[in-house]
């Protein structure tokens, strides 16, 4: 006899997301500062290996590595800098007097 409870292994239209689905919803969600944050990693080990691998030394690549992921963190902060989404409206310090208005009373 089959068990008559689902299980979250059992996929269901309630349940059920397809997978190329949710890396689409991931890729759509990313801004530019989620994907220099990802490409920050790959430049100094990625490129950095990939340098080794292809026969520089390991102290050059590496190095290398590191000076494109500080490029990258240097255009993210400022070429490409975060601002706010709205600007702040400015707070009022003081009241503005209108000079024509002749001396104004502190008593009043």
């Amino acid at each position: 006899m089959k068990n008559p409870r689902k299980t979250l292994a059992e996929p269901s239209p309630k349940n059920y997301i397809p997978t190329v689905h949710s890396i689409e919803q991931v890729i759509m969600m990313a801004t530019y500062y989620d994907f220099i944050l990802g490409f920050i990693p790959l430049a100094l080990l990625g490129l950095g290996g990939g340098l080794h691998i292809a026969g520089l030394t390991l102290t050059t690549a590496i190095t290398v590595g590191g000076l494109v992921a500080v490029a990258l963190v240097g255009h993210a902060l400022f070429v490409n800098g975060p601002v706010d989404a709205r600007p702040a409206e400015p707070t009022p310090t003081h009241e503005t007097v209108d000079a024509t208005q002749g001396p104004v009373s502190m008593s009043d």
